[in-house]
């Protein structure tokens, strides 16, 4: 059953990512076509402030995730609601205080940035942008909440993809047409009420039991600071970036680094189908202390995890730069080209994808106080890194000081897992990196064509290189560790042989 809802999380995840890809591409294209590099900017840099807001839930989900795996397991309907009712009453709160800074936010920052936007219009902006976030904070959180923590992340991903169609339809309708830039982020945030919508009427007839109302078990959900401090680091690490760039560097060159972004953030998101609604899965089986069985399922995933990660990673160390060559092309108003930023965004982005394993099962066994201090101390010192970096070295000091700041984390988040929840050796997860690092000197040395006119062309690059990587990839990962191949297609056949006699 765990196998078998994992997967359907997996699938219904990856359509989801793979739309979401798509239109994070196609939608940006549009607008810098139709509105230029700074109103770009500037709406990537809204939303990364908003994301900075978000600190203010920030420990409520993990928390509650956490708290609601034991309930569920053994249907116990009261106290699931008690938690349930602590979750609705906390979001209610940070919703407050998210409004508050969100209004902050409208009255300074058209006064922080150097600008030839005029103060009314990004008001605006903020505004209606803010509307959706405040949406997703209150009233949307708190269904995801249930969902994920009964393995039911396949239902978020439905309703966020009927979003993400109509939103992407709409809005390149609405540019074709000649609307204004704020008519279209006032589609975008439409989404999020229809997405609250379909989400409120699947919980009504899937949970008739389940009622937000009750009297609210706030101390069921007390470790929401240590998941507050836990989760601070990757808030900052996100978000931080772009709001960055856009004060001392200004909108358009947030605009360029959004693009690049853009890319690797649908990347993060492909590799991320990978751990989708895993917490769950390993949480349970933490909380029904099997030892073994987390060991060789862990094990395996792993095995999964970095193939897939190295593969996707290595392809767009190749890939990129023809790729935003040709993704702004036409665009004159500054330059996208920079090789440097590229290779910064695949060291920065491998370096966070890579603990994504270990932070599943930190979350899954509850271990953010463990783990809170050291979250808050890599975020403190990405942001001063950032800051005495950026003066010198402009778009590229963010990511240097993010990659150096998350190498540490990551090796304190691989140590702290085998240590305390694996409790096992760290030899495995050497092998796996020295065997894929040597996959990545085999896939550099290869001489690409890198010279791309066309998207005929860059299509044609971009299969050769798939395929070469794919076969070193797995070639190497296979022959270095059969027992976790053999496992893993042996996973695989049975998934298979069930959904065969489900269908029949």
């Amino acid at each position: 059953m765990r196998t078998k809802r994992a997967i359907r999380i997996v699938l219904s995840s990856t359509l989801l990512q793979l739309i979401i890809v798509f239109s994070g591409l196609l939608l940006p294209r549009f607008f810098l076509e139709a509105y230029g590099s700074e109103v770009n900017g500037l709406v990537a840099s809204i939303k990364q402030f908003l994301g900075y807001f978000s600190i203010a839930g920030a420990g409520i989900a993990v928390a509650s995730n956490a708290a609601l795996y034991k309930p569920l397991a053994e249907q116990d309907i009261n106290q699931t609601n008690g938690i349930l009712a602590a979750t609705k009453a906390y979001f209610y709160q940070t919703g407050f205080i998210f409004s508050l800074l969100l209004l902050l936010f409208i009255a300074s920052f058209p006064f922080i940035i150097q600008t030839n936007l005029s103060s009314s219009f990004i008001m605006l902006a903020i505004f209606i942008i803010g509307l959706g976030a405040i949406v997703e904070q209150v009233l949307v959180n708190k269904f995801t909440v249930l969902l994920v923590a009964d393995q039911r992340n396949y239902i978020i991903s439905r309703t966020t993809t009927v979003g993400v169609i109509i939103n992407t339809v709409v809005s390149i309708l609405f540019i074709k047409l000649n609307f204004s830039v704020l008519t279209i982020l006032l589609v975008t945030t439409l989404t999020f009420y229809l997405r609250l919508l379909l989400m409120k009427r699947y919980i009504r007839k899937n949970y008739p039991k389940v009622d937000f109302n009750v009297k609210p078990s706030m101390d069921a959900i007390k470790g929401r600071w240590d998941a507050f401090g836990y989760q601070i680091s990757g808030i900052i690490t996100v978000y931080s970036p772009v709001v960055i760039i856009s004060i001392f560097c200004g909108l358009k060159e947030a605009s360029v680094y959004s693009i690049y972004n853009m890319v690797f953030g649908s990347l993060t998101m492909i590799v991320s189908i990978f751990s989708a609604g895993l917490s769950a899965s390993f949480g349970n089986i933490i909380a029904s202390d099997e030892k073994k069985v987390l060991i060789k399922s862990f094990n395996t995933y792993e095995h999964l995890y970095f193939m897939v990660t190295f593969f996707c990673y290595l392809c767009a160390l190749i890939l990129i730069i023809p790729f935003v060559s040709l993704y702004t092309k036409g665009i004159n108003d500054i330059n996208y080209i920079l090789p440097t930023l590229g290779v910064l965004f695949v060291c920065c982005g491998l370096t966070y994808s890579l603990r994504i394993p270990y932070v599943i099962l930190v979350e899954a066994a509850g271990k953010y106080k463990e783990n809170k201090m050291l979250n808050i101390y890599e975020a403190i010192l990405n942001i001063v890194l950032s800051l005495i970096l950026v003066r010198y070295y402009g778009i590229l000091a963010v990511l240097i000081a993010g990659f150096i700041t998350g190498m540490i984390r990551t090796i304190l988040f691989i140590v702290f897992t085998h240590k305390n929840i694996l409790n096992r050796s760290h030899h495995k997860v050497i092998i796996r990196l020295l065997v894929n690092m040597v996959a990545v000197l085999i896939i550099t040395f290869i001489p690409f064509t890198t010279a791309i006119d066309s998207w005929f062309s860059w299509l044609e690059l971009a299969i050769k290189v798939v395929l070469i990587t794919f076969l070193v990839i797995v070639s190497l990962n296979v022959v270095s560790d059969l027992r976790a191949s053999y496992d893993l297609l042996r996973r695989l056949k049975l998934h298979t042989k069930v959904k065969s006699v489900l269908r029949a």
